[in-house]
């Protein structure tokens, strides 16, 4: 019993070295927040959340509009069936991601809740994430 009680740090620790060495959990815009602002970097780091977010929301629904019309004729046997289920499809997927993002986000900053970089971490993870799914949206192509 002695022995998990003296591991016990030493985990945490390395938990923590875990977090700091993935990428996903560092973003330069948060850094850049952290920098400037110090602890009063809330409405900073609030606003760089709220545009990641309203950019893949631009993104996502330009690009739904844009599957919306494509033309199934041109495809190879194209249905109007099979346009209806891409566009389930991609609606369904978009909605399994963000459920995705935020579990996956938990998961990667588990050793650092309750700490004093948490949100940063959290932060990171959501922005670089929802990035990532920017561009992926960006190169369906219909």
């Amino acid at each position: 019993m002695k022995t998990i009680f003296l591991l016990l740090p030493f985990l945490a620790f390395q938990l923590s070295a875990i977090a700091d060495s993935l990428p996903i959990l560092k973003n330069k815009a948060v850094e850049s927040c952290i920098t400037k602002y110090g602890e009063e970097d809330d409405e900073c780091l609030g606003s760089l959340n709220d545009k990641t977010k309203s950019e893949l929301l631009t993104v996502y629904n330009e690009k739904y509009h844009e599957l919306e019309k494509a033309d199934y004729t041109k495809w190879w046997m194209g249905t109007k069936e099979q346009k209806q289920n891409m566009l389930s499809a991609f609606k369904k997927s978009q909605d399994e991601w963000i459920q995705y993002r935020d579990n996956y986000c938990q998961v990667l900053t588990t050793s650092e809740q309750g700490g004093h970089a948490f949100g940063e971490v959290m932060l990171s993870c959501l922005i670089n994430m929802n990035n990532n799914r920017i561009t992926e949206i960006k190169n369906i192509n219909p």
